[in-house]
């Protein structure tokens, strides 16, 4: 029965579909929320490693990893049609999914995580106001402290997988970028599984 039909029955029924509506917005809402928080703890995880693993000054920028969402959206509606897990997803409904997923790498990670934001505060390096453009180094390949950008990480469809892109920048032309994946294990913790190169200068 198509929508123009239903849109003609009672008001009763009317009612009935919008009291079905807000209770499936509810539900999309906390099924966000919560994968908004699984996302967050695995970006604090992983940036907790790359301050306790760092050996110079590390600055967590404020500006973040973007993707380009036309792109975004159909290389992952194209990854999740030839390597997801099977169901029974229209074309449509996939790409709905995968737009929401796509919605993340909008989202400033230190303003939607607390616990980035603490770590911001406490551990991350704080350039001087002064310097439109870092010192560097007297031979001038290096600043005199490193930078890291994150991003919002993107859930996959099934939920067993958790993938955002970072870049690091330690020079005028030292710098690089990496795709980072988390996967859920059969004890139900996250670990980081994987870190391929997406670009180096």
């Amino acid at each position: 029965m198509t929508w123009r039909a239903l849109l003609g029955w009672s008001a009763v029924l009317a009612v009935g579909l919008t009291g079905c509506s807000q209770s499936t917005e509810s539900s999309q809402s906390t099924e966000s929320n919560a994968n908004l928080k699984l996302a967050c703890s695995i970006l604090t995880d992983f940036v907790t490693a790359e301050f306790n693993a760092a050996d110079r000054p590390l600055y967590l920028s404020n500006d973040w990893v973007r993707l380009d969402e036309n792109v975004s959206i159909n290389e992952w509606v194209e990854r999740e049609e030839q390597f997801g897990a099977q169901n029974d997803l229209s074309e449509q409904e996939l790409r709905s999914q995968v737009e929401k997923m796509v919605e993340f790498s909008k989202l400033d990670p230190i303003k939607t995580c607390p616990n980035l934001a603490r770590i911001k505060k406490e551990r991350s390096h704080v350039p001087s106001s002064q310097d439109a453009i870092p010192k560097t180094t007297p031979d001038g390949l290096f600043y005199l402290y490193d930078s890291l950008a994150v991003q919002v990480p993107l859930i996959d469809i099934e939920g067993e997988k958790v993938t955002f892109e970072i870049s690091r920048v330690c020079g005028p032309l030292c710098g690089s970028g990496s795709m980072i994946a988390y996967k859920l294990g059969a004890d139900g913790k996250w670990t980081k599984s994987d870190e391929v190169g997406t670009w180096i200068s």
